[in-house]
């Protein structure tokens, strides 16, 4: 019985789907009729069920409300029917992720110029494109004044360059002072018409001078100015007038003084609710992964993204206020839509958070909400088109993309904005291609240093996994490790000590051993041992710190430093201390490498034995004796016994009882501990400990 009521219920709603839809495909004329149609249509969508949007997807909506869009948008872009038509389209694009995708296959290619024009008109980005279009012509006209005042300076220079040359005979002075007496009887004869015209020349002249330098005389209505002739971002069919109330003075120099005040008429901008809901849509579309990359590299999709990641640094003027209760707004600023259907409170409550309660015009402060709202979706679409191989490269070297998202990672006040940021930049850290120009930006660096201690601890993570991306490549390393004066260290050092999470900790402890491992210049490690935090940090992770990977990745960068690092560096005294500290490490056999390898070096072999601690830490490791303590025991027999080829030295070894005594009985044990221990591929191993033995038994 319930089956069968089911069915019916999924029937009777399939024919009400198709009824709205005909309905709403059909409503041309009057307009009422069609927001009449959109309301309907709004009802119908207004829900979470994926499936119920396959369905409203596989009966063609997509297509029905991507002919009203181009329609209505057509008419007039502010007008509150784009508003809801762009509201019904992200409702219906909540379907499931595959249906989606087939959706964007099929009417993407029409879809996308149409929603960048959108983008394109809206209210800030027109301001923004208007104003800097202001300010080169400004930048132009100062330019030009001071051309010609360079040029009249020229002028004048050469005038009286040749006035003065050649002048000194009396003859010349004879026949200047005749022209200067015919002159003056022409001026007698002409009278005060003469200085009149003159006088009124100059003032002629002038004027013409100010009106070239200054436009703020009054308010100009043109179409030329925003024409697709003058400005390429426009496509051809939509020409619209923009009044420039410019507010500049100009001093004689050309110099501008404040900066121009554009407004635009409200009816050429795009209706504010659709360009929001416009990038949700967008960011539907990017999780598609076959519309990754058409998304990518479609004509100025990624300007737009770019654009609106910086909204709320656009200090764009507001709209011209409306008479009360006229176009789009009512007479208490809201939808009128939004009071006249109750049951769509919840679709247009974007309406509303545009509009200040106490005044009838945009007003920057109101619009918070929806630019953070806008903000995020641009950047997780960013984050979801980076996903894909092929756009990083693209995303990375895009004009603008990367200093807007690190100016999103570093500066927005929004968790989840700073997150996607990160992501994004871990996402781009990803491709070799891309590692060396990322390590090489400062701006970049500086900000990963501060997301490290960022308090969102997911943005602490990604933000680790692009320092030890940028790590695994050679040319990054002396970058990463000498960037801001050591600074960068003692950020990794810090999270290495005190981050709580685990992974950030791993993530940190592999980055310092990526660049101990992948430097191919001394100077490299020598800024990690001169560094007064890296090295004990290190010693004090591989004994304290309960997770095995940040052990094993401390004890192995110890390894890797102590085979650069010897006896004539300012720092080897403190890796002694590191080495020392360490020594009860015994998981693995890095630590007693490193002691082995130093004491293969001749030259280090007094500072070894010398060192407070050394000799203790090497007796201890060769008194092992568990099962899985063989090659540990086996490396630090191997240290000491060269060790004992030091002559200025043997003194010291043989007064240490310790080292004495695991000294004799590896030379007489039967355990057979020494048959596997090789010097160069021979099998004379019992006799090299014997040798040192008797070294040290002569020194007593």
């Amino acid at each position: 019985m319930n089956g069968w009521v089911s069915v019916q219920k999924e029937e009777l709603r399939s024919d009400v789907l198709k009824l709205t839809l005909y309905e709403l495909n059909t409503a041309i004329s009057p307009r009422d009729l069609r927001i009449k149609a959109v309301h309907a249509a709004l009802r119908e969508f207004n829900h979470d069920d994926p499936s119920k949007h396959d369905q409203e997807l596989d009966l063609h909506a997509d297509k029905i409300l991507l002919q009203k869009l181009s329609f209505c948008y057509s008419l007039r872009k502010c007008d509150e029917e784009l508003g809801l038509l762009c509201c019904a389209m992200e409702l219906v694009y909540r379907a499931s992720r595959s249906r989606v995708g087939i959706s964007f296959h099929e009417v993407g290619e029409s879809l996308l110029p149409l929603f960048i024009d959108m983008l394109r008109w809206s209210s800030a980005r027109r301001n923004d494109i208007l104003l800097a279009k202001n300010l080169a012509e400004q930048k132009e006209v100062k330019e030009k004044a001071k051309k010609d005042v360079h040029d009249g300076n020229a002028i004048t220079h050469q005038r009286a360059k040749v006035g003065g040359s050649n002048m000194t005979s009396n003859a010349k002075i004879s026949k200047l002072k005749g022209s200067l007496s015919t002159v003056s009887e022409e001026k007698k004869e002409k009278g005060d018409e003469y200085e009149e015209d003159n006088e009124t020349s100059e003032i002629e002249q002038e004027e013409t001078f100010t009106a070239s330098c200054s436009s703020n005389e009054a308010d100009v209505d043109t179409e030329a100015d925003i024409s697709p002739e003058n400005d390429s971002t426009l496509s051809a069919p939509f020409k619209r007038q923009v009044r420039f109330a410019d507010s500049v003075e100009v001093t004689s120099n050309g110099e501008k003084l404040h900066e121009t005040i554009i407004k635009i008429r409200d009816g050429d901008v795009t209706n504010p609710i659709a360009v929001k809901k416009i990038i949700k849509i967008l960011r539907y579309f990017s999780r598609v992964l076959t519309a990754m990359i058409p998304m990518a590299h479609f004509p100025g999709l990624l300007d737009e993204l770019v654009f609106y990641l910086k909204v709320p640094k656009v200090t764009g003027s507001a709209l011209e206020p409306q008479e009360e209760g006229s176009g789009v707004f009512s007479s208490d600023n809201s939808f009128h839509s939004a009071r006249t259907d109750p049951s769509l409170d919840s679709v247009y409550s974007d309406a509303n958070s545009f509009f200040s309660s106490d005044e009838s015009v945009y007003v920057n402060k109101q619009s918070t909400e929806v630019s953070q709202s806008s903000r995020l979706d641009a950047i997780a679409t960013i984050v979801n088109l980076a996903c894909a191989e092929e756009n990083k490269p693209k995303l990375l070297n895009h004009p603008g993309l990367l200093e807007a998202v690190i100016s999103v990672a570093r500066d927005d006040p929004v968790n989840e904005a700073r997150e996607h940021a990160s992501i994004v930049l871990m996402n781009l850290a990803l491709v070799d291609s891309n590692k060396i120009s990322m390590a090489n930006n400062d701006a970049l660096l500086h900000t990963i240093l501060k997301l490290l201690g960022d308090k969102v601890s997911s943005v602490r993570r990604y933000a680790s996994s692009v320092m030890l991306s940028l790590a695994c490549i050679s040319q990054n390393t002396v970058r990463i490790i000498g960037f801001n004066e050591g600074k960068s260290l003692t950020a990794l050092t810090l999270v290495l000590m005190n981050e709580e999470v685990e992974e950030i900790r791993i993530n940190v402890a592999e980055c310092l051993f990526n660049c101990a491992r992948y430097s191919t210049e001394a100077s490299t490690i020598e800024l990690m041992g001169q560094h007064p935090d890296v090295l004990p940090a290190l010693s004090a992770s591989v004994l304290s710190d309960y997770s095995a990977d940040v052990r094993a990745y401390s004890a192995r960068t110890l390894e890797w430093l102590a085979a650069d690092i010897h006896y004539d560096s300012s720092c080897h005294e403190r890796l002694l201390d590191a080495l020392a500290e360490a020594s009860l490490w015994t998981k693995t056999n890095c630590i007693v490498e490193a002691l082995k390898a130093q004491a293969t070096i001749a030259e280090n072999r007094k500072a070894l034995v010398q060192h407070n601690g050394i000799l203790d830490a090497l007796a201890t490791l060769a008194s092992l004796h568990g099962v899985n303590d063989g090659e540990v025991r086996q490396c630090a027999l191997a240290a000491i016994e060269r060790l004992a080829h030091e002559p200025s030295t043997r003194n010291i070894m043989a007064a240490h009882e310790a080292i004495m005594t695991e000294l004799t009985r590896a030379t007489f044990s039967s355990s057979g501990i020494l048959d596997e221990y090789e010097e160069e591929g021979d099998e004379k191993s019992r006799k090299l400990m014997r040798s040192a033995l008797k070294y040290l038994a002569e020194a007593l």
